[in-house]
């Protein structure tokens, strides 16, 4: 029959207790570390900047824009941020 003395009980408990600490650390920083890639490549998606012709415009914030083109001088107008179409009953 096996006999354990209270020493080596405690130092296999600390042992798996730490063990067990390390395991959830890593499942949580990998959780994060998939949100924040996923986080990134959204924003890399999106447009920062509007080139027409020789003229740049800064998308901040995103949304719909007019932009015209007269006398070949090209202006930009934000008509505000881009709003989900209302279906009408």
């Amino acid at each position: 029959m096996f006999r354990f003395t209270i020493r080596e009980l405690v130092l296999v408990t600390a042992v798996v207790a730490m063990g067990v600490a390390w395991w959830i650390d890593r499942s949580s920083l990998a959780k994060v570390g998939h949100a924040a890639s996923e986080a990134l490549k959204t924003e890399r998606a999106r447009p920062t900047m509007l080139s027409i012709g020789n003229e740049t415009q800064p998308v901040s914030p995103p949304g719909r824009w007019l932009v015209t083109w007269e006398n070949g001088i090209v202006s930009f107008k934000s008509l505000g941020p881009t709003t989900p179409a209302t279906t009408q009953p």
